[in-house]
Protein backbone atom coordinates (compact mmCIF):
# COMPACT_ATOMS: atom_id res chain seq x y z
CA UNK A 1 0.00 0.00 0.00
CA UNK A 2 1.29 3.34 -0.89
CA UNK A 3 1.58 5.42 2.47
CA UNK A 4 1.45 8.89 0.80
CA UNK A 5 -2.29 8.26 -0.39
CA UNK A 6 -4.03 7.83 3.21
CA UNK A 7 -3.61 12.05 4.09
CA UNK A 8 -5.33 12.25 1.04
CA UNK A 9 -7.97 9.88 2.09
CA UNK A 10 -8.19 11.56 5.60
CA UNK A 11 -8.61 15.58 3.99
CA UNK A 12 -11.62 14.30 1.63
CA UNK A 13 -13.39 12.64 4.61
CA UNK A 14 -12.63 15.36 6.52
CA UNK A 15 -13.62 17.38 3.67
CA UNK A 16 -16.49 15.36 2.52
CA UNK A 17 -17.82 15.19 6.54
CA UNK A 18 -17.50 19.47 6.82
CA UNK A 19 -19.23 19.86 3.84
CA UNK A 20 -22.24 17.71 5.01
CA UNK A 21 -22.21 19.12 8.37
CA UNK A 22 -23.00 22.68 6.91
CA UNK A 23 -25.30 20.86 4.97
CA UNK A 24 -27.40 19.44 7.67
CA UNK A 25 -26.88 22.71 9.58
CA UNK A 26 -28.15 24.59 6.48
CA UNK A 27 -30.98 22.30 6.49
CA UNK A 28 -32.22 22.41 9.73
CA UNK A 29 -32.47 26.52 10.25
CA UNK A 30 -34.70 26.30 7.63
CA UNK A 31 -36.50 23.25 8.79
CA UNK A 32 -37.07 25.28 12.36
CA UNK A 33 -37.67 28.83 10.56
CA UNK A 34 -39.91 27.45 8.48
CA UNK A 35 -41.67 25.68 11.78
CA UNK A 36 -41.47 28.85 13.80
CA UNK A 37 -43.15 30.62 10.33
CA UNK A 38 -45.71 28.31 10.57
CA UNK A 39 -46.37 28.48 14.25
CA UNK A 40 -46.33 32.45 13.71
CA UNK A 41 -49.00 31.78 11.25
CA UNK A 42 -51.40 29.53 12.88
CA UNK A 43 -51.38 32.16 16.19
CA UNK A 44 -52.38 35.17 14.09
CA UNK A 45 -54.90 33.12 12.64
CA UNK A 46 -56.50 32.20 16.25
CA UNK A 47 -55.93 35.69 16.87
CA UNK A 48 -57.93 37.09 13.95
CA UNK A 49 -60.48 34.12 14.21
CA UNK A 50 -61.04 34.86 18.15
CA UNK A 51 -61.56 38.47 16.96
CA UNK A 52 -63.74 37.65 14.40
CA UNK A 53 -66.54 35.66 16.71
CA UNK A 54 -66.15 39.07 19.15
CA UNK A 55 -66.90 41.30 16.34
CA UNK A 56 -69.95 39.14 15.78
CA UNK A 57 -71.59 38.78 18.73
CA UNK A 58 -71.20 43.18 18.67
CA UNK A 59 -73.16 42.87 15.52
CA UNK A 60 -75.33 40.80 16.94
CA UNK A 61 -75.67 43.04 19.93
CA UNK A 62 -75.98 46.32 17.31
CA UNK A 63 -78.56 44.90 15.74
CA UNK A 64 -80.77 43.75 18.18
CA UNK A 65 -79.98 47.51 19.80
CA UNK A 66 -80.95 49.02 16.40
CA UNK A 67 -83.84 46.96 16.09
CA UNK A 68 -85.25 47.98 19.44
CA UNK A 69 -84.58 51.83 19.14
CA UNK A 70 -86.57 51.87 16.11
CA UNK A 71 -89.38 49.90 17.15
CA UNK A 72 -92.68 52.10 16.53
CA UNK A 73 -93.65 52.39 20.40
CA UNK A 74 -90.08 53.90 20.44
CA UNK A 75 -90.64 56.10 17.38
CA UNK A 76 -94.40 57.51 18.10
CA UNK A 77 -92.63 58.38 21.94
CA UNK A 78 -89.91 60.46 19.74
CA UNK A 79 -92.73 61.82 17.89
CA UNK A 80 -94.54 63.30 20.75
CA UNK A 81 -91.07 64.44 22.76
CA UNK A 82 -90.20 66.06 19.75
CA UNK A 83 -93.71 67.97 19.19
CA UNK A 84 -94.73 67.17 15.70
CA UNK A 85 -98.09 66.50 14.49
CA UNK A 86 -99.59 64.31 11.88
CA UNK A 87 -99.91 66.04 8.15
CA UNK A 88 -103.25 66.94 7.39
CA UNK A 89 -102.68 68.10 3.41
CA UNK A 90 -100.36 67.35 0.98
CA UNK A 91 -99.00 70.06 -1.35
CA UNK A 92 -97.13 69.28 -4.09
CA UNK A 93 -95.52 71.76 -6.97
CA UNK A 94 -95.35 71.35 -10.50
CA UNK A 95 -93.41 73.13 -12.72
CA UNK A 96 -94.19 73.24 -16.23
CA UNK A 97 -91.72 72.39 -18.81
CA UNK A 98 -91.15 75.19 -20.71
CA UNK A 99 -90.84 77.64 -17.84
CA UNK A 100 -86.75 78.00 -16.80
CA UNK A 101 -85.32 78.88 -13.90
CA UNK A 102 -83.79 81.94 -13.16
CA UNK A 103 -81.52 83.47 -10.44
Amino acid sequence: MNVSAYPYKIVNQKLWLTIEFFFLMIAASIFFWQNSQIISKIYQLQHLQERLTDLKKENRSLETNAITENSLSNLEQLVKTLGLEKVQNTVFIQSLESSVVAR
